[in-house]
């Protein structure tokens, strides 16, 4: 067998054995080298609202995966856009993420979530995101996470306002001050 053929049958089987496209809301990228301080992007297609990643990678990655998931186990109460993780099995290399989000105003609303209720919750915390453009019925959003991990795109939680409570001022009882006694010198 020519050397183009094996090659040609190991992409094949190479392509056979990695195509998770059987996998619903999932993503999976292959990184077959990259060196500490590159930036791994790709595009998604499969997280409602997620139309690219970025991914700074710490250390060095040798035949590691990317993995971007619906994930609907994680716990958030109020209404929603996407849940899902961003996961590796190099974990320990993976660094800063950037997201970059299309999401449709329409259904927003529909989910009963405004544009200005919008949040973005990863691993419990709410991060910081910067509309960088509405065009059409779309809204345009950067996010950066400080790793990978899960991630929500829905609606801030209401805030509670609690009064702060104002001491009292102390109540003093009116009680007479002690009156000074002076000793009488003895007359001599």
């Amino acid at each position: 067998m020519s050397a183009t053929a094996v090659f040609l049958l190991f992409f094949i089987a190479f392509i056979s054995f990695s195509d998770h496209s059987s996998l619903t809301g999932a993503a999976v990228q292959n990184i077959a080298f990259m060196t500490a301080g590159s930036q791994f992007s790709a595009g998604v297609r499969e997280i409602p609202g997620v139309e690219q990643y970025t991914i700074e990678l710490t250390q060095t990655v040798k035949n590691g995966q990317i993995m971007v998931t619906e994930n609907p186990a994680i716990a958030f109460t109020q209404p929603f856009y996407s849940k899902f993780t961003i996961s590796s099995d190099n974990a320990a290399r993976m660094g800063t993420v950037q997201l970059f989000l299309k999401l449709e105003d329409q259904v927003l609303l529909t989910k009963g979530i405004s544009q200005g209720d919008l949040r973005v919750v990863h691993n419990g915390k709410e991060i910081e995101m910067k509309l960088t453009k509405s065009e059409g019925r779309y809204l345009y959003y950067t996010v950066t996470a400080p790793s990978i991990g899960d991630f929500v795109i829905g609606k801030a939680a209401p805030v509670i306002i609690v009064p702060a409570l104002v001491p009292e001022p102390a109540v003093v009882p009116d009680v007479p001050l002690a009156e000074e006694v002076v000793e009488a010198e003895p007359e001599a």
